[in-house]
């Protein structure tokens, strides 16, 4: 009687195995996919958030890691390696308590009045230099050139926050400068000269109103707004 019920849990062990190889295999599969869109996150984004890199960074780690532990879960499933099993449970308690320092992390960004840290974070002149320069190149401004009809275009523009557009590719409002063309705006006999970010805009190309408090700003406000979609992709993993 004792060999039958060895028997049976044993058999009801191993299918428990399989069951949690065969659920981890999926998981495997969605952590490639999560790494694929985390390298590309500063390739393929169509907002000024993907010149700071710090949200890339968690999602490749954690996309690793999910690898990592699943593929554990696989192999340990599948050819009964128990050991594999133990690290696929120490690896998943790991993951739920990153996840879970991560989404109160972004959630105290996300939901912060002034962006606090972030805001500072940005405003460093070394991290402002390299954001402003990578700004500069991927050239997100041209998208919103009235001149450009190109249809791709209009579509990409559509993925920019009103506020980049407002902040970063033209004169604030309240300096009162006349335009011509994305690069042709100049300035009136009755232009505001109390405003700093009048006497930043350039009309070069490679300026614009990169230097402008407005653009940082907006900056700011973009790296929130992902901020707050990492958390809410983050909270549906846990659950």
């Amino acid at each position: 009687m004792r060999g039958v019920r060895f028997i049976t849990f044993n058999v009801i062990g191993e299918d428990c195995n399989t069951i949690v190889a065969g659920m981890n295999f999926i998981t495997v599969l969605l952590s490639i996919l999560l790494l694929l869109g985390g390298i590309r996150l500063g390739h393929i984004a169509n907002t000024s958030s993907q010149c700071d890199t710090f949200l890339q960074k968690p999602s490749i780690v954690f996309a690793v890691v999910l690898f990592a532990v699943s593929l554990a879960a696989v192999f340990g499933g599948f050819c009964r390696l128990n050991w594999l099993l133990g690290l696929y449970l120490a690896g998943t308690l790991l993951l739920v308590v990153g996840l879970l320092c991560s989404v109160t992390l972004a959630y105290a960004v996300a939901t912060t009045g002034d962006g606090g840290w972030l805001q500072k974070r940005v405003e460093n002149t070394d991290n402002w230099n390299r954001m402003k320069s990578c700004l500069s190149n991927a050239k997100l401004c041209r998208l919103f050139d009235r001149e450009n009809r190109r249809p791709s275009a209009q579509i990409l523009a559509r993925n920019l926050s009103p506020m980049f557009k407002s902040g970063c590719c033209k004169p604030p409002q309240s300096c009162n400068w006349s335009y011509k063309s994305l690069t042709g705006w100049t300035k009136n006999s009755i232009a505001n000269v109390s405003n700093p970010d009048c006497n930043e805009w350039n009309n070069d190309p490679e300026s614009l109103c990169y230097g402008c408090q407005s653009c940082k700003a907006a900056v700011v406000q973009d790296v929130k707004d992902d901020w707050s979609s990492l958390a809410s992709g983050y909270t549906f993993l846990i659950i």
